[in-house]
């Protein structure tokens, strides 16, 4: 076989009905966190702020400014504690709703 016949069957997307979600994408589940598994209190505090303004358009930068921290503080501790980042978190909470 040759190295470009190797490149044509690398490139072809498999035929076994695999999905082609990460990994994250097919564990997430459909809903929100569950708030009981969130320990940190500015992340709680970040999700309370979130549900109070669901229908304004929330910035990073305005949840940061909640917990007097940097907004990419705040993106990785909200991760760290849920699993997703915040942007998501909001998505889903204004899909529930």
């Amino acid at each position: 076989m040759s190295i470009k016949d190797e490149r044509k069957r690398a490139s072809k997307p498999a035929r076994n009905g695999a999905s082609k979600k990460t990994p994250t994408q097919q564990n997430a589940p459909s809903s929100v966190v569950l708030e009981s598994t969130i320990h940190d209190p500015r992340v709680r505090i970040v999700i309370d702020f979130m549900k109070t303004n669901l229908r304004r358009k929330i910035s990073l930068t305005d949840l940061a400014r909640e917990v007097n921290l940097s907004a990419a503080h705040v993106s990785r501790l909200f991760s760290i504690e849920t699993g997703i980042p915040p942007s998501e978190y909001l998505i889903r909470l204004r899909m529930e709703k």
